[in-house]
């Protein structure tokens, strides 16, 4: 078996099932097996069992919401690929995502991770990497409307335009590709992650043992940002505790402090400027997330 494709579902079966039918779209059958992860919905899964039983993919139902990166790892325990593709929910496949990505894997010994572009779903160029792993200047850039990174890669800071693969810090877990071997090497995702930054920590960890990733532009498939998760809180709770897991991993806690006082600093002059021009939705985003350090110092 070339690849083993990986979907967790949570409360996204809609999603889940149009992704899969994407897959089916672009891929030729016989080189790849399909497993979904349900890490425990709260949403009726009668039409997803039906799916999955039609189609013949394996479902494997857990009895608890264990977070993205666990549930992945349960799915690679039950996979038989070479590869594993771990795709979200809400992708749709553009073209032989699977046939492009495994081939670059198995061409390229040194790489252990690759994904394709990314579009959003009128087809413009989405976030599909980072040049740059989870620090200090990528969140004041971030913040900042990534005008930093703008200026210094004005036309491929996180989309690649070219026909040429190219190495980056890490592509986004949307459409990741990895080797299994590499992968069980890892230990897979660290189950310290619940959700977000799981994948940027699996592949700090390959380039600490020496492998490259890279982004494979031949790839496509639009990105569906946001759509498999419905509450604006939960998700930047969750974005901001997988910050702190990964700061506390792979940073001096001088750092970690250094950048948690930057971040603030900036939250809180973001907050100003909404306040100046208008922007109230991006306001309380900004407040709620200087919300969250002072729930962190108080517990």
């Amino acid at each position: 078996m070339d690849v083993s494709v990986i979907i967790v579902n949570y409360n996204t079966s809609r999603l889940t099932q149009q992704a899969i039918r994407s897959l089916y779209d672009c891929v030729d059958e016989g080189q790849y097996e399909v497993i979904v992860v349900d890490s425990c919905s709260t949403e009726d899964l009668t039409s997803l069992k039906s799916f999955c039983e039609e189609k013949e993919i394996r479902l494997i139902l857990l009895d608890e919401n264990v977070g993205f990166g666990s549930a992945n790892n349960v799915g690679a325990r039950h996979a038989i690929g070479r590869n594993l593709f771990f795709m979200n929910p809400d992708i749709i496949l553009q073209n032989n995502v699977l046939k492009i990505l495994s081939d670059h894997l198995d061409t390229h010994p040194n790489v252990a991770a690759c994904g394709g572009n990314l579009l959003t779903k009128d087809l413009r160029p989405s976030h599909s990497y980072s040049l740059y792993h989870p620090s200090i200047i990528q969140e004041v850039d971030f913040i900042c409307g990534r005008i930093i990174s703008k200026l210094a890669h004005p036309k491929d800071a996180n989309y690649n335009p070219t026909d040429e693969p190219r190495q980056v810090a890490y592509v986004c877990g949307a459409d990741l590709m990895v080797k299994r071997q590499i992968f069980e090497e890892m230990e897979g995702f660290n189950p310290e992650y619940f959700l977000y930054y799981e994948e940027s920590d699996l592949q700090r960890r390959m380039e600490d043992a020496g492998y490259e990733m890279h982004s494979v532009p031949q790839a496509r498939a639009i990105h569906l940002d946001g759509q498999s998760f419905r509450f604006t809180e939960e998700r930047e709770t969750h974005v901001f505790n997988g910050r702190n897991t990964y700061f506390r991993m792979h940073h001096s806690a001088v750092y970690h402090y250094a950048s948690n006082l930057i971040n603030k600093s900036a939250l809180f002059a973001g907050i100003l400027l909404c306040s100046l021009i208008g922007a109230k939705e991006k306001k309380e985003k900004y407040r709620f997330r200087l919300n969250l350090y002072r729930k962190s110092y108080a517990q």
